[in-house]
């Protein structure tokens, strides 16, 4: 297991499993993410919260937010640690740490997710996660923000708040002179579109013109008015009377065509 800010880690199902580990880290409270049933009797003298979820694209795990939050926040406040796995601690449960990280530090998903790496590599929510905590941000996480400091109260969560933004961003924020969270979190956003420039924009474009090629040998000045108009014209010229005679056994062709060139 990994810890991601303090009295906050992420692992799997095998960290939260292994006794010592959880001695170790004193860990309290546990958030479940996953689809099995089995009873783990290390958990029996733990405060646990288990959601069946699977790791799908299309499972709702943004419905599980307010209650992870309210669990995770609530633990914290009391200096306890929280251990937060699914079966690899690599999309589910990331994916609830991610949606508290953006709620309680104010975080952007890329730079939760970013910051979120650094401590764990192997994190990495699937697609349909990804979207549903870019809708969260848009949506709900404002909201959801303001009912945690209701619940809990201005004073203690005013205090945890300023803490963790000073954690968070005390590597990362770019006024710190840090590296940008935002830079180092392009790698996880999916690439942009590029856009063709359209006929108009070309045309108002500064660019140097490009200048005819001339054939080598070529000594004559460009012509600076329009050369004329040649015309053709076709005549007939008469067959030689030997060849009248050998064709006049075949089919009729007509006469071969001569061409001159007229200058207008």
């Amino acid at each position: 297991m990994n810890e991601i800010i303090p009295n906050l880690f992420l692992g799997s199902l095998r960290d939260a499993t292994d006794v010592d580990q959880l001695k170790k880290h004193r860990i309290q409270y546990i958030v479940s993410v996953h689809d099995l049933t089995a009873h783990h009797p290390a958990h029996d003298q733990l405060k646990v919260l288990k959601i069946q979820l699977s790791d799908c694209s299309s499972a709702d795990i943004s419905a599980h937010f307010a209650a992870t939050n309210q669990f995770i926040h609530g633990a914290r406040l009391k200096h306890a640690a929280v251990l937060v796995h699914c079966l690899a601690g690599v999309s589910r449960s990331a994916t609830v740490v991610a949606a508290y990280l953006m709620t309680l530090c104010d975080m952007s998903f890329f730079n939760a997710l970013t910051f979120m790496s650094r401590k764990r590599p192997v994190v990495n929510p699937n697609f349909g996660f990804r979207m549903q905590l870019c809708t969260y941000a848009d949506r709900n996480m404002m909201a959801e923000r303001q009912r945690l400091r209701e619940l809990f109260g201005p004073a203690a969560f005013d205090a945890q708040w300023a803490m963790d933004r000073a954690i968070t961003r005390s590597k990362s924020d770019p006024q710190d002179g840090g590296t940008s969270l935002q830079q180092t979190a392009a790698p996880l956003s999916p690439p942009k579109p590029t856009r063709t420039p359209s006929h108009s924009s070309l045309e108002g474009n500064s660019s140097p013109k490009v200048k005819p090629v001339r054939p080598k040998g070529d000594t004559s000045a460009p012509a600076s008015h329009p050369q004329p108009i040649r015309k053709v014209v076709a005549r007939a010229l008469p067959l030689p009377e030997t060849m009248k005679v050998q064709l006049s056994s075949r089919v009729h062709n007509p006469p071969v065509p001569e061409i001159d060139f007229i200058d207008d």
